[in-house]
């Protein structure tokens, strides 16, 4: 049946106006509604216009997102901590390259046997590749243009 809150009362009580049902299964609250102490779920809480928080904390080890894209947009920086030192990009389990730290040197390593690091770029509109690093050739470079430099000292 539906029960009708239109106070909360006492420690504890509900501090919103409010249309509660119970189906003997599931409470379904229409309204708003102020919770002042710790709300325990056991299972899966699903929150289909979005969830606003102060700060997130995860007890798990990853964040699954079922189908589309992931966006993270941010009003300041992006900071990423990794105490392991190593930061992964994978496609589909495989690691295609590693941003490390090596002694407080910052390595960029390619993950894929005999694939290149490639650099491009936009020149005036046309896609371009830069510079390419080809590892099948232990690490032989091929500038897509002239190599300049401003002094040598020899």
């Amino acid at each position: 049946g539906n029960n009708r809150i239109t106070t909360g009362t006492g420690s504890g009580g509900l501090n919103a106006e409010a249309n509660l049902t119970f189906d003997g299964s599931t409470l379904a609250l229409t309204g708003a509604a102020t919770v002042s102490s710790t709300l325990a779920v056991s299972g899966v809480t699903t929150s289909n216009a979005g969830v606003v928080v102060d700060n997130i904390t995860i007890d798990g080890t990853e964040i699954d997102l079922s189908s589309g894209d992931l966006t993270v947009d941010v009003a300041g920086d992006i900071n990423l901590d990794a105490d392991g030192g190593d930061i992964l990009f994978k496609d589909g389990g495989t690691t295609i390259a590693t941003l490390s730290n090596s002694s407080s040197d910052f390595v960029i390593t390619t993950g894929v046997q005999d694939k290149d690091f490639v650099i491009k770029g936009d020149d005036n509109g046309s896609a371009i590749t830069a510079l390419t690093i080809d590892m099948s050739e232990a690490g032989a470079a091929t500038f897509n243009n002239n190599i300049v430099a401003t002094e040598l000292d020899i």
